[in-house]
């Protein structure tokens, strides 16, 4: 419903969140939650994919939209494949504790 309402903010929108993703993917080794090759093997579909949402807010088109949004289906789940193989191993002893026996 924005885009018919709103085609700028919708361009805005989508601009900035391409571009988010490149802030969450380095912050995703501060939090701890991968290591810090995700970020480095995550920028080329990172920058990619804002490439795409630039396109789409300066042209703003029918065949930028479409290129963009097929690039947000494969995406996502590239990017989660890529955090999952670049998880952090466990600490030692972590939250849980001690196994018990």
């Amino acid at each position: 419903m924005m885009s018919v309402t709103h085609p700028a903010l919708c361009r805005r929108v989508a601009l900035r969140h391409c571009l988010a993703l490149i802030g969450l993917a380095a912050a995703a080794p501060v939090l701890q939650v991968t290591t810090w090759t995700f970020p480095v093997i995550s920028l080329p579909i990172n920058l990619y994919i804002s490439y795409l949402g630039f396109r789409f807010y300066t042209d703003a088109d029918r065949k930028s939209s479409r290129k963009l949004f097929f690039c947000s289906l494969w995406h996502l789940p590239l990017l989660l494949l890529l955090m999952l193989t670049c998880k952090r191993p466990p600490a030692a002893g972590g939250a849980g504790g001690e196994p018990r026996t």
